[in-house]
């Protein structure tokens, strides 16, 4: 370690040689900000919203139903499962000045209700998407009715429910969500009882309720598809997902059988295909990670064992790794590299901020170098952050690692430069200091702000 802490510029923190520590740069960002989510039994984070005031809410699900005692906690604040089934889901809004303002649950009596994805506007209401069967679900004050597949949980900036939308006719799951500055809402997820199974599916509805785009098979194909994530920019919609059989209007990679290839779609927002582009590795099974978007470019992440051409070349290390795209609004190829992250790479990120540069979360099984030098690792699956300038070079990386699994899911940029992430952690991690062991031996959530 270094110990002479003017050697990294004055930084707060104290860096390890091996993370590219140099005069007047310190490429370790600290922990400025902390909050941590237990339950009962696990505790799974979805989604990560900030809102126009600096208020930051975390969304999923969680185990422990109230036939236990079942409860969530954050911030010192708890509250119990509502219904007697295994999961629930959860919202919690953490306020600008570090308490913890509410917490809001979901629950049945009669089957789980769980939560893939989601998303918060500038006024702080939640969107959160997910799946559950449930013949009536509760958030401890309102009873709502049956829900027959996909649905959206809309949450209120008091954390109240303001709506719940069951959306089975479009998606039997959904599995991500993106909501635009004027309060468009775009999900994705899949559809069963296509022609082989599942279809890719694609709903859009105004924040008010209404449809705009309503599409329970997207891609239009006799094979198994599904539509992972989605970002809105201007007026489209771009979607990521995976699929084993080509439909016409998708242009490069060909279905690869049994295995999942990765496809980015734009629509428009009256559901018009505009271009769509594959990406795969032959005899490989890819994975479709995250798509964000700005005004100029749309970017995407996807995970492969097989060498990626997203249109400048194939890339490959020879091993399994993280690949991110870049492409403008119209399809056409920006730029691409790839980054040295092995393990379930399924539940990662990426995300553009306001000045164009990147940043990039998910999980790595070994010693990794993002582009500073070696990562600190555990032995066991770490969390990584790794963070991109608006030319692609490397600003920072950080490992978070302890005696067990972590992974980090879920980023939101601020414009000082930091970033809060979400995560989970299985066994006692060292946050900076600050030990923390899960709450009952099971899985907990960090949302952690990294600062440089």
């Amino acid at each position: 370690m270094v110990s002479d802490r003017t050697s990294c510029g004055g930084c707060d923190v104290t860096c390890a040689a091996d993370e590219g520590c140099t005069a007047g740069s310190c490429r370790r960002p600290r922990i400025a900000d902390s909050l941590f989510v237990g339950a009962t039994g696990a505790a799974f984070g979805k989604s990560l919203g900030l809102d126009a005031a600096g208020n930051v809410y975390v969304g999923g699900f969680f185990d422990g139903g109230s036939s236990a005692g079942g409860t969530i906690d954050a911030g010192g604040v708890s509250r119990p499962a509502r219904g007697t089934r295994r999961r629930n889901a959860f919202v919690v809004k953490r306020s600008a000045d570090g308490s913890v303002a509410w917490i809001a649950t979901l629950g049945s009596d009669t089957t789980d209700v769980m939560i893939h994805g989601g998303a918060t506007d500038q006024t702080g209401t939640t969107y959160l998407v997910g799946n559950s069967a449930a013949t009536s679900v509760t958030d401890g004050t309102r009873t709502f009715p049956a829900l027959g597949g996909g649905f959206a949980w809309v949450v209120a900036p008091d954390g109240s429910t303001r709506d719940l939308w069951d959306l089975d006719f479009v998606a039997t799951r959904l599995d991500a969500a993106a909501v635009s500055s004027d309060g468009n809402v775009a999900m994705v997820g899949t559809m069963n009882g296509g022609a082989t199974g599942t279809d890719a599916s694609l709903s859009m509805l105004y924040a008010t309720g209404g449809y705009r785009i309503r599409a329970p098979d997207l891609l239009a194909t006799n094979g198994r598809e599904s539509a992972d994530s989605v970002a809105i920019a201007g007026d489209r919609l771009f979607v990521l997902g995976r699929y084993n059989a080509e439909p016409g209007w998708i242009e490069g990679t060909p279905g690869n059988g049994t295995l999942d290839q990765v496809f980015l779609a734009a629509i428009d927002f009256a559901g018009n295909r505009l271009w769509g582009i594959g990406f795969g590795a032959a005899n490989v099974a890819d994975r479709a990670i995250a798509v964000s978007a700005d005004d100029d470019r749309v970017y995407v992440t996807i995970a492969s064992a097989g060498p990626i051409d997203f249109g400048g070349g194939a890339i490959w290390a020879g091993a399994p790794s993280v690949f991110l795209g870049a492409f403008d609004h119209d399809g056409a190829y920006q730029f691409s590299s790839r980054f040295d992250l092995a393990g379930d790479t399924a539940n990662g990120s990426v995300r553009v901020d306001e000045r164009g540069g990147l940043w990039i979360t998910g999980m790595t099984t070994q010693r990794t170098d993002l582009g500073g030098g070696l990562l600190p690792w555990t032995g066991q699956a770490d969390a990584v952050v790794l963070a991109l300038d608006s030319g692609r070079n490397y600003v920072w990386g950080r490992s978070i690692g302890g005696f067990g699994d972590e992974d980090a899911q879920r980023v939101q940029p601020l414009s000082d430069g930091s970033a809060w992430v979400l995560g989970s952690f299985f066994d006692s991690v060292d946050f900076d200091g600050d030990i923390r062991n899960p709450t009952n031996g099971t899985g907990d959530l960090f949302v952690v702000r990294l600062a440089p």
